[in-house]
This record gives C-alpha cells, sequence and structure tokens, in this order.
C-alpha cells in the first residue's frame, strides 16, 4: 500500500485523509516514479531513476532503448515485464507509452521523456 502522488503532491481525500492506493494502481505509480527520476537526484535513493541522456525523435530503434533504459530503473519492482509500445511528439515535448505485464495483469501508462531524460 502507497500513498496516491498526482501533481507531484499527496493526493488529500475532501476530509484531509490521504488517498492509498495498491496493487496494480501502485506498480504503476512506482514504475511511473522511477522512470521519471534523474538517477542521483532523489535524497532517499540515490540509485533510484534514470542517467540523464538525449535521444534523437527520429530514431530507428527509439522505443527498445527506451524500453532497456526504464527495465534498468525499474528493476527493482517486482513485475513480469516492461516494453515501450509507442513514442509519440504532442506539443513539442516526447511520450513514451509503457506496457507492464504483471502475472496476467497488463497495465498501460504514460511518461514525458523530456522530464526524466
Amino acid at each position: 500500500m502507497d500513498i496516491k502522488i498526482e501533481n507531484k503532491d499527496t493526493l488529500i481525500l475532501s476530509g484531509g485523509q490521504m488517498c492509498y492506493i495498491d496493487s496494480l494502481e501502485e506498480l504503476c505509480q512506482r514504475i511511473k516514479i522511477a522512470c521519471c527520476v534523474t538517477k542521483g537526484s532523489f535524497p532517499y535513493d540515490r540509485d533510484l531513476g534514470v542517467d540523464s541522456t538525449v535521444f534523437d525523435k527520429e530514431d530507428q530503434r527509439l522505443k527498445e532503448k527506451l524500453s532497456m533504459i526504464f527495465k534498468e530503473a525499474t528493476i527493482d519492482i517486482p513485475y513480469t515485464d516492461l516494453r515501450v509500445t509507442d513514442v509519440y511528439e504532442k506539443e513539442g515535448k516526447l511520450y513514451a507509452v509503457l506496457e507492464i505485464v504483471n502475472g496476467i495483469d497488463i497495465i498501460t501508462t504514460e511518461v514525458n521523456v523530456n522530464e526524466q531524460l
């Protein structure tokens, strides 16, 4: 169980209680954080995150390269598989769509590549 993070802050319910998440939603949040934090910048875990790298959005193997980088960043998170299924540009920012497999469950989420790499 974890506290839900929304808009870079913890989510507080209308009654003032923290919003908690678990299971697949928690897994998805942990993976998104690991893929969006620059390695060494998180004060509580300097090994968390990805190394700063510049990518060519026209690179034919960009999905495969991002998949490898994100797998490395999430190595300590228990899941079955992770891969980048799509990379697209919107309003000048590059986004990656992640497919996360955990046993028989499949979760899809996206991360802003420009913010984390």
